[in-house]
């Protein structure tokens, strides 16, 4: 309860103790076989694991912050405390997440989003976006390592394979690739360059990619370019590979 006040105590005077250390490529542990994609400015997320249980309402209130679970539901994992995110973690151990309004570094402010909590695999996915970036965390809720995958991963109807896939030709496109979450830790599948059908150009992806079924993904919408226009878009996973249907 102690260390609780002490980090509550902190982030109502803006001051952060030194032991505080932020997430960095020599502590940013990647996925397994995977090269994550590149963005253009690394987002350095100020986090601080600690042994408590999350705060309750009660206690949150009478230290002067606003509480709320980060989703419906989530109240006994993920919790918004004022401005800055608590993550719980096994073992008696909960993460500060803690957004930085005020922009002291290149990339300018950041502000950290909770996208979902996967339960089948037990991670939290949370983004992270300043001026000129926009990342995306995988927290493992055993750990609370942290992996930079790019974007929030899109899961199969099992829960068990999720895509990760954003278009976004400012900052460069991310992915396609698969994370494999029937192995601990979870590995990266590649996907080939395509979809290439026949002697056509590989064309370019559409913006959403939707789940078939376990093991097929679609991608729909409006064609990026006009001689995509009829292309079909469609990948399988094969004995753990990545292949284009044509």
């Amino acid at each position: 309860m102690r260390s609780a006040i002490l980090l509550l105590a902190c982030l109502w005077l803006g001051t952060l103790p030194t032991a505080f250390a932020q997430t960095d490529s020599g502590v940013n542990d990647r996925l397994n076989k995977l090269e994550t994609p590149p963005t253009k400015i690394v987002v350095k997320s100020l986090m601080h694991l600690v042994e408590q249980t999350l705060p309750t309402p009660d206690f949150a209130q009478w230290s002067g912050f606003d509480y709320k679970p980060a989703l419906p539901g989530l109240d006994d994992k993920a919790v918004w405390v004022g401005s800055n995110l608590l993550l719980k973690i096994d073992d008696g151990r909960v993460l500060y997440v803690f957004n930085s309004p005020f922009g002291n570094y290149e990339g300018g402010p950041s502000v950290h989003t909770f996208d979902a909590w996967l339960p089948g695999p037990r991670f939290y996915v949370v983004s992270v976006s300043c001026n000129e970036c926009h990342i995306t965390y995988l927290i493992d809720a055993r750990d609370g390592k942290v992996r930079d995958i790019g974007a929030p991963p899109i899961l199969s109807p099992n829960g068990q394979i999720g895509i990760v896939w954003r278009p976004d030709m400012e900052s460069g496109d991310v992915g396609p690739f698969f994370i494999d979450f029937r192995s601990y830790p979870p590995i990266g599948i590649d996907v080939p360059i395509g979809p290439k059908c026949g002697n056509r150009e590989p064309s370019w992806l559409r913006q959403t990619a939707i789940w078939i079924d376990d093991s097929r993904v679609r991608f729909e919408g409006a064609a990026r370019r006009s001689q995509d226009e009829g292309m079909k878009q469609q990948l399988r996973i094969v004995d753990g590979r990545a292949q284009w249907e044509c």
